[in-house]
Protein backbone atom coordinates (compact mmCIF):
# COMPACT_ATOMS: atom_id res chain seq x y z
CA UNK A 1 0.00 0.00 0.00
CA UNK A 2 1.45 3.30 -0.80
CA UNK A 3 1.25 6.09 1.14
CA UNK A 4 1.71 9.66 0.61
CA UNK A 5 3.06 12.65 2.43
CA UNK A 6 3.96 16.73 1.59
CA UNK A 7 6.79 18.61 2.20
CA UNK A 8 7.52 22.26 2.01
CA UNK A 9 11.15 23.39 0.65
CA UNK A 10 12.67 27.00 -0.17
CA UNK A 11 15.58 27.69 -2.35
CA UNK A 12 16.05 31.27 -2.04
CA UNK A 13 12.62 33.29 -2.76
CA UNK A 14 11.42 29.81 -4.57
CA UNK A 15 9.11 27.87 -2.38
CA UNK A 16 8.06 24.40 -3.80
CA UNK A 17 5.45 21.93 -2.71
CA UNK A 18 6.70 18.29 -2.47
CA UNK A 19 4.86 14.80 -2.53
CA UNK A 20 6.47 12.34 -1.84
CA UNK A 21 4.90 8.53 -2.33
CA UNK A 22 5.93 5.88 -0.76
CA UNK A 23 6.22 2.38 -3.29
CA UNK A 24 6.80 -0.44 -0.61
CA UNK A 25 7.94 -2.47 -3.81
CA UNK A 26 8.39 -0.66 -6.85
CA UNK A 27 12.15 -0.01 -7.02
CA UNK A 28 15.13 -2.74 -8.27
CA UNK A 29 14.69 -5.98 -6.85
CA UNK A 30 10.96 -5.18 -5.69
CA UNK A 31 12.57 -2.49 -2.65
CA UNK A 32 10.93 -0.07 -1.73
CA UNK A 33 11.28 3.61 -3.42
CA UNK A 34 9.91 6.99 -2.74
CA UNK A 35 8.34 8.90 -6.09
CA UNK A 36 8.72 12.49 -6.17
CA UNK A 37 6.97 15.55 -7.00
CA UNK A 38 8.08 18.79 -7.28
CA UNK A 39 5.06 21.12 -7.99
CA UNK A 40 4.31 25.08 -7.25
CA UNK A 41 3.54 26.25 -3.68
CA UNK A 42 -0.15 25.33 -3.17
CA UNK A 43 -2.60 23.51 -0.22
CA UNK A 44 -2.62 19.96 0.31
CA UNK A 45 -5.91 18.49 -1.60
CA UNK A 46 -8.81 18.09 0.75
CA UNK A 47 -11.20 16.64 -2.27
CA UNK A 48 -10.51 13.50 -4.28
CA UNK A 49 -11.27 15.67 -7.43
CA UNK A 50 -8.33 18.10 -5.90
CA UNK A 51 -5.97 15.09 -5.51
CA UNK A 52 -6.85 14.06 -9.63
CA UNK A 53 -6.47 17.70 -10.95
CA UNK A 54 -3.47 18.20 -8.38
CA UNK A 55 -0.25 17.40 -10.56
CA UNK A 56 -1.23 18.19 -14.01
CA UNK A 57 -1.93 21.76 -12.20
CA UNK A 58 1.04 22.75 -10.62
CA UNK A 59 3.81 19.74 -12.03
CA UNK A 60 7.48 20.77 -12.36
CA UNK A 61 9.85 18.25 -11.86
CA UNK A 62 9.68 14.19 -10.97
CA UNK A 63 12.13 11.74 -9.77
CA UNK A 64 12.20 8.79 -8.20
CA UNK A 65 14.72 8.02 -4.87
CA UNK A 66 15.92 4.34 -4.16
CA UNK A 67 17.94 3.95 -1.69
CA UNK A 68 19.64 0.79 -3.85
CA UNK A 69 21.07 3.41 -6.43
CA UNK A 70 21.67 6.78 -4.89
CA UNK A 71 24.17 7.59 -1.71
CA UNK A 72 22.17 10.98 -0.87
CA UNK A 73 19.26 10.68 1.49
CA UNK A 74 15.76 11.28 1.00
CA UNK A 75 15.94 15.00 2.10
CA UNK A 76 19.00 15.68 -0.14
CA UNK A 77 17.40 14.43 -3.01
CA UNK A 78 14.40 16.63 -2.69
CA UNK A 79 16.61 19.53 -2.26
CA UNK A 80 18.92 18.71 -5.76
CA UNK A 81 15.46 18.18 -7.67
CA UNK A 82 14.63 21.86 -6.26
CA UNK A 83 17.79 23.36 -6.81
CA UNK A 84 18.10 22.17 -10.67
CA UNK A 85 14.74 23.81 -11.32
CA UNK A 86 15.82 26.71 -9.75
CA UNK A 87 19.33 26.76 -11.72
CA UNK A 88 17.35 26.06 -15.09
CA UNK A 89 15.33 28.66 -14.04
CA UNK A 90 17.78 31.32 -13.86
CA UNK A 91 19.88 30.24 -16.80
CA UNK A 92 16.70 30.95 -19.21
CA UNK A 93 16.54 34.08 -17.09
CA UNK A 94 20.36 34.91 -18.28
CA UNK A 95 19.74 33.67 -21.89
CA UNK A 96 16.20 36.17 -22.20
CA UNK A 97 18.82 39.35 -20.73
CA UNK A 98 21.65 38.47 -22.93
CA UNK A 99 19.37 38.21 -26.19
CA UNK A 100 17.75 41.83 -24.40
CA UNK A 101 21.10 43.39 -24.61
CA UNK A 102 22.10 42.57 -28.46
Amino acid sequence: MKEIKYRECSIGKNIFTIKLIYKPSGGLSYNPVVKVYVMKQHAKPATFLEKLLEIPKFFIDSGEWDPLLLNSSLEEYCVYKCRSHVNREDRINRAKIEWGRI
